[in-house]
Formats: C-alpha cells, sequence, structure tokens
C-alpha cells in the first residue's frame, strides 16, 4: 500500500525490480505474506456485507453510486437510466468481483492499492 506515494521506490512496467523470489532478502517473504494477509483482512473487512444474505452492502453502495452520480453529472444518470441500465445490476458486476472482471489485474492492484491507501487514512491504521 502506498507505492506509488513512497520516495525511493521505482515502479516501471508494475514491477517492483524483483524478477524472482529467490532474489528476496532472507525473512522478506514471510513480511510479504503477513502484509499480503493484512491486507485480504482489512479487504474483506470491508466487503463482508458484499456477501451476505441480502447484499446489503451492495445495495448501500448502489444508492451511493446514484446519489454521486445524480449529484457530478444528472444528464449523463438520466442517459444510463434511459438505456435501461439499471445501477444495482452494475454495482452487482463491479463491485461483486472486486472489478476483476472489469479491468486488467495490473490496474485492479493499483486500484486496489489506492483504495486500501484511503482507508488508511480515513480509518487511522497503521503498518
Amino acid at each position: 500500500v502506498f507505492l506509488a506515494d513512497q520516495a525511493g521506490v521505482n515502479l516501471a512496467s508494475g514491477q517492483l525490480g524483483v524478477e524472482t523470489l529467490d532474489a528476496l532478502p532472507a525473512g522478506a517473504l514471510e513480511d510479504v505474506e503477513a502484509d499480503c494477509f493484512w491486507c485480504l483482512s482489512k479487504v474483506l473487512g470491508e466487503v463482508t456485507d458484499f456477501y451476505t444474505e441480502g447484499q446489503p452492502g451492495l445495495q448501500r453502495a448502489a444508492v451511493l453510486l446514484r446519489s454521486v452520480l445524480a449529484g457530478a453529472d444528472a444528464e449523463l444518470l438520466e442517459n444510463i437510466e434511459a438505456e435501461g441500465v439499471q445501477i444495482p445490476v452494475v454495482v452487482q458486476r463491479w463491485l461483486g468481483c472486486l472489478l476483476v472482471r472489469e479491468l486488467p489485474m495490473p490496474l485492479c492492484v493499483r486500484l486496489w492499492d489506492t483504495c486500501m491507501a484511503e482507508l488508511v487514512l480515513l480509518n487511522g491504521a497503521s503498518f
């Protein structure tokens, strides 16, 4: 998380400069595993209600998306609805799979990284 904002971290073509796992210093793999587990736990903690009965998290997200669209570009929202696009269906498709079906994986990872960074800033969590 925060890789793009960290001075001294060079990202090129979505790679971190480590060619193989063998190139990692001793003990680094355990740190990577712990960090990945922490990130996964945080993500799943935020989206648990996307996958519970009735999907209340997705329902709230659909209401929020419609509200944001109405405030930002009411004409766009009107056009979307005139075409028969249902916001809850879009939210289900996009957020139900955390955008993996819609975006290339490098973009998903970058987006997830940004979302995690925002959660940390919002909730005051630390590493």
